[in-house]
């Protein structure tokens, strides 16, 4: 009798119902479905049922197909109905429908749950996928994915799907990164999107394989930027990442006196082409020879400037030195004022930027001035110091400009010169003749 058909009954057949849509695995139930299920009995009831009415062109909605089987001869529950029915979806073996627009396993959910809504449900016979569009689907699968798919209709749709669903997944995974604009391949990795998007949304098997055999061109477009874009995100990424640091680094910082070199110019000019390139896969191979090239030019660059710079800041310490001999400054006061010199030579030691070398030597500059100036107030105002010594007082520095005594911007005749000599000098004088110790700049 039917109603022996219904073996075996969920104790929450809702809760079932709705778990199995939210897998969104199309296929999982097919061998459920094809005999090793309790209720392939039941099962097959409901199938043939739906098959007749569509041969016959009879419209099935879902609140009718529950209420036939829920009265004798069946006598089934109404939730229980509802679960077959929602197997027999999720193995392909049905499509469903509301208001003319087929229904994804997600979309089913509302009105697969609620009685309320069955009315609006229509059950339809899926249609069957001809040969020859099989044939041509295993043909595409082959050439994009490198492998050959089942035969049967429901293995290669599964196997089809979970192909691109692998490629949905990297192209997931890839967006964020090529979103911030620090890597290449947001269009490739959006466009990608929108084809497998597509495909993936469709739940009937008839329209899967339709839609993918038409969108073959698309495609095979794609497979090549799977491959660039897999091997650039799993293998080219850190040297990307280098040399996107070193140009926005150090090569960025010394470029001026780079290009002085015409090789390093020339390098330096192809890894900003390699940066700039929409599709720069082939050209990162490249990048690590590229680097060394400048490297190499950057290294002795930087060495020469250092060794020039560390002349220049010892003698600058070297004023310091003599003004404290001057002042006959005790220990402590040698120490306090010559320290930020010496740090600032530290720097400059270890430092790889050229204008960061000329930064320092600046700070120089005004770390001197402080430093004398500090020892004339030492001076001026005695203060006993370690051990009771108290700084000898030395003549007062004054700073001169030499330049700004230049009568114009430029000297071009001999009076221009005696001029300028005369009133230099003039100056020069009057600070000496005031007992001051001059400092020219």
């Amino acid at each position: 009798m039917p109603v022996g058909y219904l073996k075996v009954l969920q104790d929450e057949p809702l809760k079932e119902i709705s778990a199995i849509l939210k897998s969104n695995d199309i296929g999982q139930y097919s061998l459920k479905v094809e005999g090793g299920d309790a209720n392939e009995l039941a099962v097959k009831e409901v199938k043939q049922f739906i098959d007749l009415s569509t041969t016959n062109n009879q419209k099935v909605l879902l609140h009718e197909l529950v209420e036939r089987f829920a009265r004798r001869p069946y006598g089934w529950g109404e939730w229980e109905i509802v679960l077959l029915v929602t197997r027999l979806f999720m193995a392909g073996d049905l499509n469903l429908m509301t208001d003319g627009s087929a229904l994804t396993p997600k979309d089913a959910v509302d009105p697969l749950s609620k009685q309320v809504k069955w009315k609006q449900v229509t059950i339809l016979k899926r249609k069957a996928v001809g040969e020859e569009e099989l044939k041509k689907a295993r043909a595409i699968g082959k050439e994009i994915f490198h492998t050959i798919g089942p035969d049967s209709e429901d293995q290669l749709n599964q196997f089809l799907r979970g192909k691109i669903t692998t490629w949905q997944d990297s192209l997931i995974s890839f967006k964020p990164l090529a979103q911030g604009g620090k890597y290449p391949g947001i269009t490739e990795i959006t466009n990608g999107q929108k084809v497998l998007q597509k495909l993936l949304a469709i739940h009937d098997s008839f329209e899967f394989f339709d839609a993918f055999n038409k969108a073959k061109d698309d495609l095979i477009d794609l497979t090549e930027d799977m491959q660039e874009l897999n091997g650039f995100y799993t293998t080219q990424k850190p040297t990307w990442d280098k040399l996107q640091s070193c140009m926005d680094g150090i090569f960025k910082a010394n470029r001026q006196e780079l290009e002085k070199d015409a090789e390093a110019k020339k390098s330096l000019q192809q890894m900003d082409d390699i940066l700039k390139a929409p599709r720069p896969y082939r050209l990162i191979k490249d990048v690590e020879g590229l680097i060394g090239v400048v490297s190499a030019v950057n290294s002795k660059c930087v060495d020469k400037e250092r060794e020039f710079l560390l002349v220049k800041l010892e003698a600058k310490i070297s004023v310091v030195a003599e003004n404290l001999e001057a002042y006959k400054a005790p220990a402590d006061v040698r120490n306090q004022s010559l320290k930020p010199l010496q740090d600032i030579k530290k720097k400059v030691q270890e430092e790889q930027s050229i204008p960061n070398m000329h930064y320092q030597l600046n700070n120089a500059d005004s770390a001197v001035e402080t430093a004398i100036e500090d020892l004339e107030k030492k001076a001026v105002e005695p203060t006993p110091l370690i051990d009771g010594v108290i700084l000898t007082p030395v003549k007062k520095v004054i700073n001169i400009t030499a330049s700004a005594f230049a009568p114009k911007t430029f000297l071009e005749t001999e009076a221009d010169v005696n001029t300028y000599l005369d009133a230099l000098r003039k100056e020069l004088m009057g600070a000496i003749q005031e007992n001051r110790r001059v400092k020219v700049k």
